[in-house]
């Protein structure tokens, strides 16, 4: 189920969405509704003082909240960030909604404050205008000689500095390059961040970056729609949310290199249910999204989010999940548990907010732990919350914001820092020019914020020479996570060595097993195919096989994705059998076995434990059999100069449709193979095998050498079987033809069309697993999806693939050909039962196909992400 999507289509417009958060670009709206009776009093529309406000907020009674900064000192702040003293740097949208039109928006008029507290007290008592002349900044980070900014419309990031120590910038240069960004400024990046690992991230690029020698270097991570903010724990993982899609938090199951998952139950009953304390008819998505009381029902403008890391708030709040929602004027803590393996964030007040406001202007719209030790929160403090797009003059929202005046209340902002109540702010370290031994001491800071800081500015300075110190802390009794710190601060340094890898693989906190499983993966890549791990390494990784931590295993399972030596197979398949029905390393396992197919990195098969069961047993049956022509690298065995078969590596016969390979195994092959005859002769009929050992040693294959082509099912062995009654004698390649699959570039040329979505109805041809066609709405009679083939086909069979949103497969289908497109004719009918439908055609020809639903799902839409098709061109 979708509920989230199933929800967009029942409000009366697109989803209310928060700024600087994004969102889908809208319908047209209806008429404005009538609002609730709203039960629950409106609250204060008119500007109040900060200290009024401060009287507003209601937070449970051990907390505190004191007053950071105010406008003048902060004017339109959308995030704060903090550099390796304790200041902190605010980014300021001055040109954000200053009316109802969005007037002069995009003016660059729009700057950064740093703050400075002179007196020590906790509060700000001045600004400098560090840089100026900006376009709605939105990504801020200190390194140790400047500050990155970004600015919205374009991806390049500028490096600021302040070569005189008056608190302004007068050097810019650009640090990477970049290109125009032309969407919505809710619609682009934020939140630009140094991880533990030494990549910087952000919340929606698809990237990382490192500097190496001072060049700024991109690798591909798994990208997301989360606008504003990113939320990072302890040991790296990623937290992210999208008000576009109303989502207060997602893919925080694994790190976003290893590509997307969830599962159910991640998120507690309940969770995106919101408790606003006051009505709030302010609400892009009109009366849908209110309760009867008036208040909003469901987390629209989810942002801001971070992991509180500090030490000045009770100690159950560590670890915890911080996300604001501006719209419902409130800010939201969860705790963040692991339940046997799976991560599970809870509201930890139950129909209830941890801080609220009867205040209408107030606008949280970032959260971080502080340098003080406190949970810092940025407060836009206005009335209009949502960008020009979404106010227009035929908008629902646009009379309620004009009838309780909120458009009026611009130019203003607030900064809260929380506290435990009668607890001070934490002293403030001084490391943006400490010595490197100075910021090694402060890796073992309680404070989250100082051991990201140290290791940060140890990075960028290149302390090499404080390699003997890191070894000698990652091998003390100290802290577990100033040893963390100590083991990735190595690696970002280029300094981490095989020994440390070993001991950290060995350690007793499987915190440190977890990361040195996952810092060993360049030596799993720099092994090559043909090379081995230093064996300590390996004996150590192997160990972990055994691993009683589910964390560690799962993130075994992850790294050994990167290995290519057969012995990692191996690996994989021992925790899928150890692991046997848990469902996060299962799924873990199968995203790494079928990792790299159509270059997706996380793998999108989901293999479920049966599945895995039939792999494993099918790995017995090829290292009994066909290993011996082909190898255990599947690349095929060389008695000196003579291959004995092909190579089932780069095989079309193994890709693809089974159609082809199950011909193969079942009855045998001769003759020259792509124009080449190999040592071996034939290969040998396997009829006499049972239909669950073809499906078993094939499914393995497909697994482990073709990059998760797909399992095989005893019944479509069976099927393929009787399809080709007693046939006695070997396939020749030119009798396979029409069972082979169609090159991509091919299918890529065909068109398509579709009863409903069809703006989307090619991306099912374009070979992208991470694009699709989709209705766009649940699954009903009579949809349909057509293709012309432009010509006059053969073809024996096409799979409907809808692995990247697994529930999407057709609940049942008829499929009819045609050579004019006017007359039909029905050749299959059946259910999906599963991410990929199969369906074998008759003989005959065609150059139309179309499929039509002759289901229901009223939670699901009906996706095609990629098809495959077997035949040959007439």
């Amino acid at each position: 189920m979708r509920p989230l999507e199933v929800a967009a289509l029942l409000v009366a417009a697109a989803a209310s969405r928060a700024a600087p958060c994004a969102q889908d670009e809208p319908s047209p709206p209806p008429p404005p509704l009538p609002l609730p009776t709203e039960s629950k009093p409106t609250g204060s529309t008119a500007p109040l003082a900060p200290t009024d406000e401060a009287a507003t907020f209601r937070l449970p009674p051990e907390f505190a909240v004191e007053l950071v900064a105010a406008e003048p000192l902060v004017v339109e702040p959308v995030m704060c960030v903090f550099d390796g003293d304790g200041r902190p740097y605010v980014a300021e949208m001055r040109t954000y909604m200053q009316d109802l039109d969005a007037g002069g928006e995009n003016e660059p008029r729009s700057q950064v404050a740093l703050l400075h507290d002179d007196d020590g007290d906790g509060r700000m008592d001045r600004r400098t205008t560090f840089a100026d002349g900006l376009v709605l900044p939105r990504l801020l980070l200190p390194l140790y000689d400047g500050v990155l900014i970004g600015e919205t419309y374009t991806t390049e990031l500028y490096l600021y500095r302040d070569t005189d120590g008056d608190g302004v910038a007068d050097d810019r240069t650009l640090w990477r390059r970049g290109n125009a960004d032309n969407r919505n400024l809710e619609h682009q990046d934020s939140a630009l961040t140094f991880g533990i690992d030494g990549w910087f991230y952000t919340a929606m690029s698809g990237e990382r970056l490192r500097l190496v020698s001072g060049v700024v270097q991109s690798e591909p991570v798994a990208s997301e729609f989360a606008q504003w903010g990113l939320a990072v724990d302890d040991v790296g993982r990623q937290f992210f949310c999208s008000a576009g899609g109303e989502r207060p938090a997602y893919n925080f199951q694994r790190h976003p290199r290893y590509g997307k998952v969830s599962f159910g139950g991640e998120l507690a009953d309940d969770f995106a249910a919101v408790y606003p304390a006051i009505a709030t008819p302010d609400v892009q998505g009109g009366t849908g999204r209110l309760r009867a009381d008036g208040s909003l029902d469901h987390f629209t403008g989810c942002c801001g989010p971070s992991i509180y890391r500090g030490d000045a708030l009770p100690a159950d709040c560590r670890g915890d999940y911080i996300v604001c929602e501006p719209v419902g004027r409130l800010v939201r803590r969860a705790s963040v548990r692991d339940v046997d393996g799976k991560i599970v964030l809870e509201n930890r007040y139950p129909q209830a907010e941890f801080w609220t406001s009867t205040d209408m202007n107030f606008r949280p719209v970032w959260s971080a732990t502080g340098p003080d030790g406190g949970l810092w929160v940025v407060d836009m403090y206005r009335g209009i919350i949502q960008e020009g797009n979404w106010t227009r003059e035929d908008s629902y929202l646009r009379p309620q914001i004009e009838r309780l005046g909120l458009q009026a209340n611009v130019g203003r902002g607030r900064i809260w820092r929380v506290l435990a109540k009668g607890r001070p702010p934490r002293p403030t370290l001084h490391l943006q020019h400490a010595s490197a031994d100075e910021l090694v001491a402060a890796l073992a800071h309680e404070n989250g914020f100082w051991r990201d800081t140290a290791e940060k500015l140890l990075v960028l300075r290149g302390e090499v020479g404080v390699e003997p110190t890191l070894r000698a802390l990652l091998a003390s009794d100290a802290e577990p996570l100033a040893r963390l710190h100590a083991l990735w601060t190595l690696v970002a340094l280029d300094r981490l060595q095989v020994d440390d890898l070993v001991a950290g693989l060995r350690d007793a906190d499987p915190r440190l097993r977890q990361a040195a499983v996952r810092a060993s993966e360049p030596h799993l890549v720099a092994a090559g195919r043909d090379g081995a791990l230093d064996p300590a390494l390996a004996g150590a990784m192997e160990a972990r096989v055994d691993d009683p931590d589910v964390q560690v295993a799962i993130q075994l399972a992850l790294s050994l994705r990167y290995a290519t030596q057969p012995a990692a197979r191996s690996w994989l398949l021992a925790l899928a059998g150890r692991w046997r029905g848990q469902e996060v390393v299962e799924r873990a396992v199968s995203d790494s076995l079928t990792f790299g197919c159509d270059g997706d990195q996380g793998g999108a098969t989901g293999l479920t434990g049966a599945a895995l069961d039939l792999v494993r047993e099918g790995k017995t049956h090829y290292e009994l059999l066909c290993i011996a022509c082909h190898g255990g690298d599947g690349r095929g065995v060389r008695a000196g100069d003579v291959a004995l078969a092909p190579s089932l590596q780069d095989s079309p016969r193994v890709h693809g449709s089974p159609d082809a390979l199950l011909r193969i195994v079942l009855h045998g092959m001769s003759g020259p193979i792509d124009g080449r005859v190999y040592g071996a002769g034939m290969m040998l009929p396997q009829a006499a095998q049972g239909d669950r050992y073809v499906a078993a040693v094939l499914s393995y294959v497909r697994t482990v050498f073709a990059g998760g082509a797909g399992v095989i099912e005893p019944t479509e062995v069976a099927a393929v079987r009787a399809a080709c009654g007693v046939r006695n004698v070997p396939w020749t390649q030119a009798e396979l033809a029409p069972y082979m699959a169609l090159p991509q570039a091919t299918i890529g040329a065909w068109k398509a069309a579709a009863s409903d979505g069809d703006d989307s109805a090619h991306q099912a041809l374009d070979g992208d697993a991470g694009t699709r066609f989709t209705t766009g709405t649940p699954m009903r009679p009579d949809m349909w999806w057509r293709v012309d083939l432009d010509g006059e086909y053969e073809v024996t069979s096409i799979v409907l693939d809808t692995t990247g949103s697994r529930d999407d497969f057709p609940r049942g289908y008829v499929l009819e050909t045609s050579l004019d497109g006017e007359t039909w004719n029905e050749v299959a009918r059946g259910e999906g039962d599963g991410p990929r439908t199969v369906v074998t055609l008759p003989p005959g020809r065609l150059r139309h196909f179309r499929f039509t639903q002759t289901g229901r799902n009223e939670d699901q839409w009906w996706s095609i992400h990629r098809i495959s098709v077997c035949g040959r061109r007439i």
